[in-house]
């Protein structure tokens, strides 16, 4: 059975508010994992303490670290990456009739 993911939440994941940001989507899950560049510092750091973290911090790393590494997600294109444009163009050349492609 395929995963149902909301729609809403990729737009969400999609539009974070800090550029460094990437969300990644697990399709087998429907997972969404947003990872800051401060948790990719963290996962990349290889004299990190985790004792040393706060305990949410600590909490979320195992996840960033599978979002990052495990291969099992898919990176969200960003809002800078999604070209509105072209996609109705598509949508549009993709019409039968050559009047709703005009339209």
């Amino acid at each position: 059975m395929a995963v149902v993911v909301s729609l809403k939440d990729v737009v969400d994941a999609m539009d974070v508010p800090n550029s460094e940001w990437i969300s990644y989507l697990n399709p087998k899950t429907g997972e969404i994992v947003t990872v800051t560049d401060e948790d990719r510092h963290l996962v990349e750091d290889q004299d990190l303490d985790e004792a040393d973290l706060p305990d949410w911090q600590r909490e979320s790393l195992p996840k960033v670290r599978e979002a990052l590494e495990s291969g099992d997600f898919v990176a969200l294109p960003d809002k800078w990456e999604t070209h509105e444009w072209a996609m109705m163009e598509r949508f549009s050349s993709s019409q039968a009739s050559e009047v709703r492609r005009e339209e």
